[in-house]
């Protein structure tokens, strides 16, 4: 007993060791998030091979189940948009460019089809076991925000993203 009948304060236990996935393509660290539905993992992949702090883009790969921990599927996916990244990058940002061109008010001045797509940078990647993919962009030249694109399992595409304080979903 301590001081004044207390008892000692037992050592806390070590902190579970975070699982990590270690790769070619980066580190990721296991997040288990039930509240969310989110058993997978998340790191750093340099997409745009400049090595620039800014210019790394958040990945995140789903488990293979929420039930175990591998998540070869899904990383066997990335892996795949890794190797294609230019064709599949610039496939994106033309179909967002083509998007938003035609509301010519949500495009800042000056602005062309192949400066909003020189401007975007791939800030978010997600792929999920149910076969969708998901991409977030920062963009400088439209008027809209948190841009993502979400390719289905079924090849079907939308595009998300604030307007004017309001959420947009529309197909693509």
């Amino acid at each position: 007993m301590g001081l004044f009948g207390k008892k000692k304060k037992e050592p806390e236990k070590a902190q579970q060791e975070k699982l990590m996935l270690n790769s070619p393509l980066g580190t990721f660290t296991y997040i288990n998030n039930p509240n969310v539905n989110e058993f997978g993992y998340e790191g750093y992949i340099d997409w745009y091979d400049g090595g620039i702090e800014s210019e790394i883009t958040t990945a995140y790969i789903d488990t293979d189940s929420p039930d175990i921990t591998r998540a070869e599927l899904c990383y066997a996916r990335l892996e795949e948009l890794f190797a294609d990244k230019d064709r599949v990058e610039n496939e994106i940002t033309e179909r967002i460019a083509d998007h938003f061109l035609r509301s010519p008010d949500m495009i800042a001045s000056g602005y062309n089809k192949q400066m909003i797509m020189d401007d975007m940078q791939l800030i978010w990647l997600g792929v999920f076991r149910n076969g969708d993919v998901q991409f977030s962009f920062d963009d400088v030249g439209i008027y809209a925000s948190d841009i993502s694109v979400t390719i289905h399992a079924d090849g079907s595409r939308e595009i998300e993203y604030i307007y004017e304080y309001e959420k947009h979903i529309d197909k693509m």
